[in-house]
């Protein structure tokens, strides 16, 4: 249990690791003191000094997104926070929690090599941030326990779409998309 809310307690927070905010810091740290540094210099290009002065908001936003940016599985729900939006989905409207490969990951070996993925209702595919196969972090054995949570709370009337409806689902999902996001759209050959 990580804490509570609104007196229930949450079941699991996937959040960023703490080593990734710390290389940011000592990035954009790094490179606010090598470019202030000669501020106290006369003769400073103007451009100069507004680049410097940037950074700050930059780190600032880089902070709040760290602090807000997770992945929360509640008894109700599972919720993707974002840094302006905050996305819940109710059990019964998930059609399936799994885990996406990434072949490209596994043969080059790096990290992570699979991201966990939750199915809706409606045919969208809501990909977890932060909830992905890593060291230190069995994936599968988070997987199990949400699809515990899932199976126990999903209600007594839950029952999957037929192959049918999940394809009208998915593709009213994707004309959506084509429709409101027209840079989503796959390019020539693809």
């Amino acid at each position: 249990m990580v804490g509570t809310r609104e007196g229930r307690p949450r079941v699991r927070e996937y959040r960023a690791p703490l080593w990734l905010w710390v290389i940011v810091m000592v990035f954009f740290g790094s490179f606010g003191v090598a470019v202030l540094g000669p501020a106290s210099e006369e003769g400073m290009p103007v451009a100069a000094m507004v680049l410097a002065v940037s950074v700050v908001p930059l780190v600032f936003v880089l902070f709040v997104g760290f602090c807000l940016n997770r992945t929360v599985v509640d008894e109700d729900h599972v919720a993707v926070r974002r840094v302006f939006r905050t996305r819940r989905t109710a059990w019964r409207d998930i059609q399936g929690i799994e885990i996406e490969g990434d072949p490209a990951a596994v043969a080059e070996g790096r990290q992570p090599t699979g991201t966990v993925v939750v199915h809706h209702r409606d045919g969208r595919r809501i990909a977890l941030p932060y909830l992905y196969d890593r060291p230190g972090l069995p994936v599968h054995q988070e997987v199990m326990a949400m699809r515990a949570t899932w199976e126990r709370r999903r209600g007594d009337d839950w029952t999957p779409l037929s192959e049918a409806e999940a394809a009208a689902a998915k593709a009213e999902t994707e004309a959506r998309t084509r429709r409101d996001r027209p840079w989503r759209q796959p390019g020539p050959g693809v």
